[in-house]
């Protein structure tokens, strides 16, 4: 059997009626209660990093800078 949300559910079906219903639950609980941790940790990571960006970059382009950059024409090459 596999260790996962996919097995757990497959196994439940297999099994069928209230004991599969009984199983499936749990499983899917667990699984989302285990998203919990992974989400804090993606947010605690996330949050520095907007916050460094916002304070790091500018919020406007150096006045030396060209007005406007004109791409490459691809036709010219």
């Amino acid at each position: 059997m596999r260790s996962s949300l996919g097995g757990a559910l497959e196994l439940a079906q297999r099994v069928g009626g209230t004991s599969g219903r009984l199983l499936a639950s749990p499983a899917r609980s667990a699984f989302v209660g285990g998203m919990d941790p992974g989400l804090t940790v993606g947010a605690a990571v996330a949050a520095p990093g907007a916050a460094l960006a916002f304070a790091a970059l500018p919020s406007r382009p150096p006045a030396d800078a060209p007005a406007s950059v004109d791409p490459p024409d691809p036709e010219e090459n």
